[in-house]
C-alpha cells in the first residue's frame, strides 16, 4: 500500500501540465471576450516566477536554517518554533500570492468573462507554484502545500461564481484558512510520525 507521502510527488506533474493546459485555454478565452488587459500577468509571472519566487521564500529557508541547527544542538523546543515560524511563513506567502493574482484577474475582467477570468487566475497563480516545488521533489512538505493552495484556488472560484463578487478579505480568509489548516494537520502528522520512529529506534 503507498504511504502517504507519495501521493504529492505522483500529483504534481499532473497538475502543472494541466494547469499549463489551463493557461493556454485561458488566454485564448480572454482573447475570445477582448480581455487582454490581464493576459500580460500570467505571461510576466511565467517568465519571472523562477526568479521572483525563490527571493519571495527565503525567509522560510532562514527559519528552516535554524530548525536544523536546533536540531543538532538537541534543543527541540526551539527546533519546533522555527518548524512553526517556517510553515507559517510559507502559509502566508501562498495565500497572499494566490489571494492578489484572485483578486487582480477577476476584477479586471468585465462579468461577461469571469468564468475565463476565473481559470487565468487560478492557473496563472498556480503554474509558477507547482514549476517552483516541482524542482525539489524531496520536500513532500511544501509540494502538498502548494497542492493544497491548488484545491483553495478551486473553492474559492466557485464561491465566487455562486455568490458574485467578494472582497479581498474573504478571498484572503478562505484561502488562508484551507492552506492553513490543511498545513497544520500535515504538521501534526509528520510529528507524530518521526516521533513513532523514534520510539521504534529504542
Amino acid at each position: 500500500m503507498p504511504s502517504l507521502k507519495d501521493i504529492p510527488p505522483r500529483l504534481l506533474l499532473p497538475l502543472l501540465y494541466m494547469n499549463l493546459a489551463g493557461l493556454a485555454l485561458g488566454a485564448a478565452w480572454l482573447g475570445s471576450q477582448t480581455q487582454w488587459q490581464v493576459i500580460w500577468v500570467g505571461v510576466v509571472m511565467m517568465f519571472f516566477s523562477p526568479y521572483i519566487i525563490p527571493i519571495l521564500v527565503i525567509p522560510a529557508g532562514i527559519f528552516s536554517h535554524f530548525m536544523i541547527a536546533f536540531r543538532s544542538a538537541q534543543r527541540p523546543d526551539k527546533e519546533k518554533t522555527m518548524f512553526f515560524l517556517s510553515l507559517a511563513y510559507l502559509t502566508l506567502f501562498l495565500t497572499a500570492w494566490c489571494a492578489g493574482v484572485f483578486e487582480y484577474v477577476t476584477h479586471s475582467v468585465a462579468l461577461r468573462a469571469i468564468g475565463a477570468g476565473l481559470l487565468w487566475s487560478c492557473t496563472t497563480a498556480m503554474a509558477p507554484l507547482l514549476w517552483w516545488s516541482s524542482r525539489d521533489r524531496s520536500n513532500t512538505f511544501v509540494m502538498t502545500m502548494v497542492e493544497v493552495a491548488q484545491c483553495a484556488m478551486i473553492i474559492l472560484s466557485i464561491v465566487r461564481l455562486l455568490c458574485g463578487d467578494i472582497p479581498f478579505e474573504l478571498s484572503f480568509a478562505v484561502l488562508g484558512g484551507i492552506i492553513g489548516s490543511a498545513t497544520a494537520a500535515q504538521a501534526v502528522y509528520e510529528d507524530k510520525f518521526i516521533n513513532k520512529n523514534k520510539e521504534m529506534a529504542k
